[in-house]
């Protein structure tokens, strides 16, 4: 067997197993759906099912989760739910790439939160804001949304969410060639990411600031963040994201980034 042919055996394991393992968790949350009383769990569940599906990513399954959310929660006066319904749309119109559309929806997110005093659901909001500013690339807008999250995330000490959130305004000033503020950004991800013990996750971290380093001209630097993100990424059995990272740095750089995109997320 050859070494590209073994990958892909390898891959369509794993990818075999983690959908078995998905399939395990979406049955459960089936059960505790139909078994529950409360009008509010069983909300809280359907939102949980949603977020599990294989073709979350698909807006039509976004809208039909979005509509029963909505229609539930409108009859239980919950307001939580109201706020994930529309969160639900906002992205599945993202998806479509109907970014401008989407925003009125994150707004009337954000005004709930802001309504319970969720804080949590506000940097959730605040964030989907942003994000939908970066992907029409009104950056300026995008800072503004995603700092206000982050320090809503800082508030509440939920380091990981801290973390996640450097990496999207790192993104952005690596767009606006802003490399050294990206780079600052991007090490303090880093620095949380190895306090909060989560390694795993570093290698995400370490690719994107070999691509700012690369982008800085720094290529002494970009190649070691590489060179370090790939023995992560193998350490954890990861030979997908060890192999993209790779290919940034030779022949299949072009091929990897139409399947990736520009960044990996944190």
């Amino acid at each position: 067997m050859t070494k590209k042919a073994a990958f892909w055996v390898f891959f369509l394991f794993c990818a075999n197993a983690l959908h078995a393992q998905d399939k395990l968790v979406i049955d459960s949350l089936y059960r505790a759906f139909h078994a529950a009383q409360d009008p509010i769990k069983k909300i809280d569940l359907l939102y949980d099912i949603a977020n599990e599906q294989d073709d979350a990513g698909n807006p039509d399954t976004g809208f039909r989760y979005a509509d029963s959310l909505e229609l539930l929660s409108k009859a239980a006066h919950y307001k939580k739910g109201l706020a994930r319904a529309f969160d639900m749309r906002g992205w599945a119109l993202g998806q479509k790439g109907e970014f401008a559309a989407s925003l009125p929806f994150f707004h009337q997110q954000l005004a709930l939160f802001l309504e319970i005093k969720d804080l949590d659901g506000q940097g959730r909001a605040l964030n989907n804001i942003g994000t939908a500013w970066h992907d029409m690339e009104v950056n300026d807008s995008a800072i503004v949304y995603y700092l206000r999250s982050l320090d809503i995330k800082e508030r509440l000490g939920n380091m990981s969410d801290v973390a996640a959130s450097l990496a999207n305004i790192a993104n952005i000033y690596s767009d606006m060639e802003a490399h050294d503020k990206a780079i600052e950004m991007l090490h303090r991800a880093l620095r949380i990411r190895r306090e909060q013990g989560e390694e795993k996750r570093t290698m995400f971290t370490l690719n994107n600031l070999a691509v700012a380093y690369g982008k800085k001209g720094d290529f002494e630097k970009s190649v070691a963040y590489a060179d370090t993100g790939i023995v992560v990424a193998l350490k954890y059995n990861n030979k997908m994201v060890a192999g993209v990272i790779c290919g940034r740095h030779g022949p299949c750089a072009e091929r990897t980034k139409t399947l990736y995109g520009k960044h990996l997320l944190v």
